[in-house]
């Protein structure tokens, strides 16, 4: 997939966010919204996918997402359909991934404040309800 091209739509009823995520997490892309971390799985694809978004520059897409609860929903849309997701944890240091995959499809929200704003790091990990897409 092309950097920047639009790759899902993320929605997040309980904080009341629907942003479209785009390919690739540089700060060019980051600068229009969330954007999917190269390299990762394929959103709503087998294994992890990372979305990164800005929590306190640019429109702060993910301002709210240190709010999300173990159990709140997620939900991603792309050209595969729909996938549901139920947040597993919530934690200020990346999640270790290794083995995190099986059927599911695992999806990282990761967001942080800029230098100098001592709010840290937040990584939020959802689990799909129901098997993973096939890769496309």
């Amino acid at each position: 997939m092309a950097i920047g091209t639009p790759v899902a739509l993320l929605q997040i009823p309980s904080l009341g966010i629907s942003q479209v995520v785009v390919e690739g997490a540089s700060g060019a892309q980051l600068s229009g919204g969330p954007g999917h971390v190269a390299g990762t799985a394929g959103i709503a694809e087998r294994g992890t996918s990372i979305i990164a978004g800005r929590r306190a520059t640019w429109g702060a897409p993910f301002a709210k997402v240190p709010k999300l609860k173990v159990g709140d929903e997620l939900r991603t849309t792309t050209v595969a359909g729909t996938m549901t997701y139920r947040v597993s944890s919530v934690s200020g240091t990346m999640p270790d991934l290794a083995g995190a995959s099986g059927s599911a499809s695992t999806l990282v929200l990761a967001t942080s404040t800029p230098a100098g704003i001592a709010a840290g790091d937040v990584f939020v990990t959802a689990v799909s309800t129901r098997p993973a897409f096939m890769s496309t």
